[in-house]
């Protein structure tokens, strides 16, 4: 045994995977080490090809995906979702007449010894 060579593990059922997991070894905030899965479109002895823009990777890289045939589907369709699920929810205000904010009618301002507000409100007082 080398000390420069570091020991790869390869899956041995990764011969017969359709979609494979890639390791994203890159240096980032956290997010998942793997991405996928990802269709392989050809094999090599030491490569494989990606559906990701025809990407060439090294099989120590990869490792296959379980995935059950209507998963696969899932996967490729784009999930339908409403359009009012993305709208922001709408705030309608009414005009103040009185001119006061809507606090200040049942709340009392009271300032500390560090100069900061402190609203209490005046349920208590009958």
């Amino acid at each position: 045994m080398e000390h420069t060579r570091p020991s790869t593990f390869i899956f041995k059922d990764l011969a017969l995977a359709t979609h494979v997991f890639l390791r994203d070894d890159t240096v980032r905030r956290p997010q998942p080490p793997y991405t996928g899965p990802l269709a392989i479109l050809q094999r090599r002895d030491k490569t494989l090809t990606l559906d990701v823009n025809g990407r060439k990777v090294s099989i120590d890289r990869v490792k296959p995906a379980y995935i059950e045939n209507n998963e696969v589907d899932k996967k490729t369709t784009p999930p339908v979702t409403p359009a009012t699920a993305n709208t922001p929810p709408v705030v309608q205000t009414t005009p103040n007449n009185t001119g006061l904010m809507p606090y200040q009618s049942d709340t009392r301002v009271v300032k500390t010894r560090s100069v900061r507000c402190v609203r209490f409100r005046n349920i208590l007082d009958i």
